[in-house]
């Protein structure tokens, strides 16, 4: 049961982002879709994105850093048992999902053209 729950915690962030993304693509030519793409998704929107999205990644980076290096009672608790290493893995895929945000966001703030 725990090896499910943990399969669960694990995909249901990119298994729901999917349904809503192949909600939102079925429903493209949907009015209410168009307004909200077109209200929501211009330059603003996409620099306040990109650089909230910079602010986490440097934030994530330093903490990741410091826990790290630390020696503190829990840290040294989480390392006698075992799992010291599930929060490292964690906390990189955190960092490797917030530079993959970044770069989408560049990307796309690069080639957006506003209609």
């Amino acid at each position: 049961m725990n090896i499910l729950r943990n399969f669960i915690e694990r995909i249901y962030p990119m298994l729901l982002t999917a349904i809503i993304c192949f909600l939102l693509y079925h429903n493209r030519e949907n009015i209410i879709v168009q307004n909200i793409y077109v209200g929501v998704f211009n330059n603003d929107f996409l620099t306040a994105v990109l650089t909230a999205a910079s602010i986490v990644f440097g934030f994530l980076l330093t903490a990741i850093t410091i826990i790290y290096q630390s020696e503190t009672p829990i840290i040294v608790e989480l390392k006698r048992a075992g799992r010291f290493q599930d929060l490292i893995n964690f906390n990189k895929t955190a960092v490797k999902w917030t530079f993959y945000l970044v770069i989408a966001t560049s990307i796309f703030l690069m080639t957006y053209e506003h209609a």
